[in-house]
């Protein structure tokens, strides 16, 4: 049984030699037997995270290029978010 995590120390739990070599076997398992449905999963994985980056890096320009200065203006128009709201630049900058 692995031992608790010491909160004063902080920090990761450190792997033993026992718990590697599992993990090595459940591996080997699962790419034996499980070869398709383990790459497709690793597979969603990667896609989820790179979409999910994706978003985030799409509301922060949302955010820098359109919210901020409106709210250093005062201004009420939301007609440059809602006319491009899929370009990364905003609408003053492209004409």
């Amino acid at each position: 049984m692995p031992k608790p995590m010491n909160k004063e120390m902080g920090g990761k739990p450190k792997m033993s030699g026992d718990q590697m070599k599992v993990l090595g076997r459940v591996m080997k398992y699962m790419l034996k037997n499980y070869k398709f449905s383990f790459i497709i999963v690793v597979a969603c994985i990667l896609i989820q995270a790179v979409t999910t980056l994706a978003g985030m890096m799409f509301i922060q320009s949302l955010v820098d290029d359109y919210i901020t200065p409106m709210l250093k203006t005062s201004s009420h128009d939301f007609s440059p978010l809602a006319q491009s709201p899929s370009s990364s630049e905003p609408t003053s900058e492209r004409r």
